[in-house]
């Protein structure tokens, strides 16, 4: 109906809490106004928040608001009806949960199912669980993946802030099919790289390094692939900040990242990989950003931050990153259309406020000016 929402973290100090809170404007985003309170008053320790908004007109709970959180060790959700209030916080997180529920995602599929994933620190798994009624109730966690690192890699581009496991993930429904995606950033593996202790830190001849890592359900997430590292070059490149989406219209998979590959390894680009068959093969990176970024440079601790963000629809697909191209160090926000188009397409002159990449198995009908 156009209201625009936001959450947020805010932080009270002596002593520190952190609650998570819900905002709305109804004038497209000139004024704002506090909506509720989410988490509860014994949670103090509200982190991590992700928001999602069903927006399926196959749905029954079309234009529901659906959150997830951790506090502390525990991951919570709640979801918020058309017109309604938001719920008590659901824990869904478990015994399977035996460190920190860090870096959590929720989406939900054409039909309104709600699915929720996050990684654990202690047992060091990517967890999953479900909902088939609007987030009331959630099923028993389910482990997509076990990972390499615990919680965050020290590598030379986020050497302060390091850069946390945290998992982004999708949803599609092809035909009987409902395909379950969840992606993350982690160690690369093999020896001298496979534990909390291998991270190049800030030694940029490392031959440690962190990679985007992927895995799939094509059962509504009862079973799941073997994770794989989506792009794992040779060199001493890290990798790290990725987001996934999925455009609805067309079923293609995007996903975005920072990567120190071509530069100095404290510095990156952002770089975009696309599949046209549910994960099971990706085109070649193609760079994003149109100058690196270097955040060694600048005393902020924060560094790049610990997400960047992505949404598809119609074939563009928007990513937006934290930047610090400007030789003043002043930290940016930026954007640029990604535009899926069919090998073969004549375009004009290249447009280079605009990105495309070409894909084979694409109508030329998808050919955009």
């Amino acid at each position: 109906d156009g209201t625009v929402w936001a959450t947020t973290i805010s932080v009270y100090t002596s002593p520190t809490r952190l609650y998570l809170h819900s905002f709305k404007s109804t004038d497209n985003g000139a004024s704002w106004k506090q909506d509720q309170t989410i988490s509860s008053p014994s949670q103090e320790r509200a982190d991590k928040q992700m928001m999602w908004v069903d927006h399926s007109e196959q749905s029954p709970f079309k234009d529901t608001i659906h959150i997830i959180w951790h506090d502390g060790r525990t991951v919570f959700v709640s979801h918020k009806p058309p017109g309604g209030s938001w719920s008590d916080p659901l824990q869904i997180s478990g015994g399977e949960t035996i460190g920190t529920g860090i870096g959590s995602d929720i989406k939900t599929d054409a039909l309104g199912r709600v699915y929720a994933f996050w990684p654990d620190t202690g047992s060091r798994k990517i967890y999953f669980a479900k909902s088939t009624n609007g987030g009331d109730s959630f099923s028993a966690p389910v482990a997509i993946s076990p990972t390499f690192q615990s919680f965050q890699s020290i590598i030379p581009a986020q050497f302060s802030r390091g850069a946390l496991v945290y998992v982004t993930g999708g949803v599609s429904i092809s035909g009987k099919n409902v395909n379950v995606y969840a992606a993350w950033t982690d160690l690369a593996g093999g020896r001298g790289c496979s534990t909390p202790f291998d991270d190049p830190q800030d030694n940029v001849g490392s031959a440690c390094k962190t990679r985007i890592w992927f895995a799939k359900s094509v059962n509504g997430g009862t079973k799941w692939t073997k994770a794989k590292a989506i792009n794992n070059p040779a060199g001493k490149n890290d990798q790290f900040n990725p987001w996934l989406a999925v455009d609805e219209t067309s079923g293609l998979l995007g996903l975005i990242y920072y990567d120190s590959v071509g530069q100095s390894r404290t510095s990156v680009n952002v770089f975009f990989q696309t599949s046209a068959n549910g994960g099971t093969t990706w085109n070649a990176p193609v760079r994003v950003s149109s100058a690196p970024s270097d955040d060694e440079d600048f005393n902020d601790p924060n560094q790049f931050g610990d997400y960047n963000a992505l949404s598809g629809y119609a074939g563009t697909f928007f990513p937006s990153w934290t930047d610090r191209r400007d030789p003043s160090g002043q930290e940016q926000i930026w954007t640029a259309p990604i535009r899926i188009q069919a090998k073969g397409c004549r375009l004009p002159e290249p447009d280079f406020t605009k990105v495309d990449v070409f894909l084979d198995g694409l109508s030329l009908s998808s050919c955009v000016q």
